[in-house]
């Protein structure tokens, strides 16, 4: 096989779009690169911050009112950021159902008493 201008052209204009299309990938991987090590910085950073933060609030037993405070359920208004309100899942469906079960045994137990009241006072 004989090189022709052609060819030549042909393998010139490869080499170039090879060559474009490496320096493309290496800035890609480079800016990657990049944004991940200030993103790790960032985090390590803000971690740091919260630890120190915690250990200052734990040694000092001081704590910073936030000025709205978040309201329970329950009606009861936290204003300590570090009390965190926690419930469990379906707390409250338990609590209503614990309620009306509650609720339906007085029923029987006044039912009961009644029903013995009426036979045994006869």
């Amino acid at each position: 096989m004989s090189n022709t201008p052609l060819k030549i052209a042909e393998k010139q204009v490869e080499s170039a779009v090879k060559n474009r299309l490496r320096q493309e990938q290496q800035g890609i991987l480079r800016h990657a690169s990049i944004t991940r090590v200030v993103s790790g910085k960032l985090e390590a950073a803000s971690r740091k911050s919260e630890k120190k933060q915690k250990t200052k609030f734990g040694r000092s037993g001081v704590y910073v009112q936030d000025a709205q405070g978040s309201v329970a359920p329950d009606g009861y208004v936290r204003r300590s950021p570090v009390q965190e309100l926690r419930v469990a899942p379906g707390y409250t469906k338990k609590l209503v159902l614990k309620c009306i079960a509650i609720a339906v045994l007085l029923l029987l137990a006044v039912g009961a008493a009644a029903l013995l009241v009426k036979y045994v006072a006869i």
